[in-house]
């Protein structure tokens, strides 16, 4: 190695280590879900997010059979209990609250959600306002595909059927 290009190396790994430390600071005063410090890129900072390895994946079923072992990742993790929606019913009651002067608005697992919004001026024969549901985001199958037999399969069933909904009823995917 010549004199000049132990000089410019030497150089190379001062700057590189000075570069480092104000990157350091930096990132101790940003958001854990940057992956830089401007904000433009970002990552999902939750450890069950990391990619699993190519030995997981080896042992695992394709394509989210790595989900199996969530409860050893992670053993304060409790299960999901599915309940059959009673469309506020309860709530409302315990509450005190009119259904017809409510927003009301009920899980359907994942992220599905369905909503009821009264209607104003709308009185049915029961004198009762009427309202407008809608569901959000809805997967009532057992996989999440294009088709019956592709997709990632549910982990838990789904609360109810689109039968089971209530009101007239506009789906938005």
């Amino acid at each position: 190695m010549t004199p000049l290009t132990w000089v410019l190396n030497t150089i190379f790994k001062m700057l590189a280590t000075i570069a480092s430390w104000s990157t350091a600071a930096e990132s101790k005063n940003r958001p854990s879900h940057w992956a830089n410090d401007t904000g433009t890129a970002f990552k999902n900072p939750w450890p069950s997010a990391e990619k699993p390895t190519w030995a997981e994946l080896m042992q695992s079923k394709f394509p989210l059979g790595w989900y199996d072992d969530l409860k050893k990742k992670h053993p304060g993790t409790k299960d999901v209990r599915v309940v059959v929606p009673d469309w506020g019913e309860s709530d409302l009651k315990k509450r005190g609250l009119r259904r017809d002067r409510c927003v009301v608005g009920t899980t359907l697992g994942h992220a599905g959600v369905i909503t009821e919004l009264p209607l104003e001026g709308t009185e049915g024969e029961d004198g009762k306002n009427k309202s407008f549901w809608v569901v959000y985001d809805p997967i009532f199958s057992l996989r999440a595909g294009p088709t019956q037999y592709t997709g990632p399969e549910r982990l838990r069933p789904p609360p109810c059927q689109v039968t089971d909904i209530p009101g007239k009823k506009l789906y938005l995917p």
